[in-house]
């Protein structure tokens, strides 16, 4: 996969221009979790360091705000696990993703490719993770297969 951070740079600065921007919200089906996190991705694949790490910093802050001022969408801790998985903090990437689990994210296809999440994809706990929200992603898969079946045949 050709990686132009130069092209990635533009299309999050303007997107953020854009004021548009919701976590969660995945626009042109960009995978990565906000337009702080994912300008900070940039900056760390190009070397800067610093300007990663304000990125990084302002992205946590407006997602733990969003969880403290009562928001139990499962975006805001996924971000906040992605954003210390790219930086390296395992265990608290770790930790957050199981927040996000437990406030019903089960898009364990999307960790599986998400950058944010790559130093973490062998790690036994993650993968440990990942194994559980697929067999809950599967179970509910099966209840609303058998209530269609159910409300079909009624």
């Amino acid at each position: 996969m050709a990686k132009n951070y130069s092209e990635a740079r533009k299309l999050y600065q303007s997107l953020a221009l854009t004021g548009l921007y919701l976590p969660g919200n995945f626009p042109l089906g960009v995978l990565s979790v906000d337009y702080d996190a994912g300008l900070g991705i940039v900056a760390l694949r190009t070397g800067e360091k610093t300007e990663a790490k304000r990125f990084f910093d302002r992205s946590l802050e407006v997602n733990r705000k969003a969880i403290e001022g009562g928001n139990e969408l499962y975006h805001y801790p996924y971000n906040i696990a992605a954003v210390h998985a790219v930086q390296g903090n395992k265990e608290a990437a770790l930790e957050w993703l199981k927040k996000a689990v437990d406030a019903g994210w089960r898009l364990h296809r999307m960790a599986q490719i998400d950058p944010f999440f790559e130093n973490l994809r062998g790690e036994k706990k993650f993968q440990q993770i990942m194994a559980s929200v697929k067999a809950m992603a599967d179970e509910e898969r099966r209840k609303v297969e058998e209530w269609e079946k159910d409300e079909t045949s009624k």
